[in-house]
């Protein structure tokens, strides 16, 4: 399988700072133009097929991997831990990658903000490598890391921009 070879931009924060809703802000605007892919760190146990299904008793039976389709999309369930590396190589087709959390990952980054500021205030932020800027809430909140680019979340053309610059997608603004 090739190496990852597509472009991968995180955003990180806590439950509830909005980072979906911005993913998904920023995805209406490119999709038209370049080949997007999503992945999304659940830190929790999900569940995306569900009981009395083929696909999910298939699964449960010990495929390691059950793929669905049908003419107007497909999915994916694979059994295991995979290298956050191993995952991206299955999205190497795509021109952009969104990952929404894996905050530890060597991709640059956007720290999201929740009401509290927890994330900085935890010291979490300080620990993570490549952040690009931090978006926020609320103008007064672009005090808490003054040496980063601050946008409120509402900015997406910006933070657009933004993303398209640090990976050096030219030539879609």
């Amino acid at each position: 399988m090739m190496d990852f070879q597509g472009k991968g931009f995180a955003f990180c924060g806590y439950s509830g700072s909005g980072k979906t809703t911005l993913i998904s802000a920023l995805i209406a605007r490119l999709a038209t133009r370049l080949r997007i892919a999503y992945l999304k760190h659940d830190a929790h146990a999900f569940e995306m097929d569900y009981p009395a299904k083929d696909t999910h008793r298939v699964f449960e039976s010990g495929a390691r991997t059950v793929v669905i389709n049908s003419p107007s999309k497909w999915a994916a369930i694979g059994r295991g831990i995979e290298d956050f590396r191993e995952q991206l190589k299955h999205l190497a087709s795509h021109e952009l990658v969104f990952v929404e959390g894996y905050k530890e990952s060597f991709l640059p980054k956007a720290v999201l903000l929740d009401r509290e500021n927890r994330i900085v205030l935890d010291g979490t932020v300080e620990r993570l490598k490549n952040v690009t800027c931090l978006i926020g809430l609320r103008p007064d909140q672009r005090s808490l890391l003054p040496n980063l680019p601050f946008f409120l979340r509402d900015q997406v053309e910006s933070i657009e921009h933004l993303v398209l610059k640090t990976l050096g997608i030219g030539g879609v603004l």
